[in-house]
């Protein structure tokens, strides 16, 4: 049965890595004339988000320097 531990110990670390990078560390609301205009919003893992009220602008999604995408 001890076959199986290695396994289990690198799924556990990808869960704990996978539940980190959910966890928010700040999020930034820009206001203007009373409105929301811009959001960032910061995630553990060192992921950056910005949201933008204007439909024409796209939301954009910054990674950490250097981290490889799927």
């Amino acid at each position: 049965m001890t076959q199986y531990n290695e396994q289990v110990d690198k799924q556990k670390e990808f869960l704990e890595m996978e539940k980190k990078a959910k966890q928010i560390k700040s999020i930034e609301t820009r206001f203007k004339d009373g409105l929301w205009y811009e959001q960032t919003i910061d995630y553990q893992d060192g992921r950056r988000v910005v949201e933008f009220r204007d439909s024409r602008k796209k939301t954009i999604e910054e990674y950490p320097y250097g981290k490889v995408l799927d």
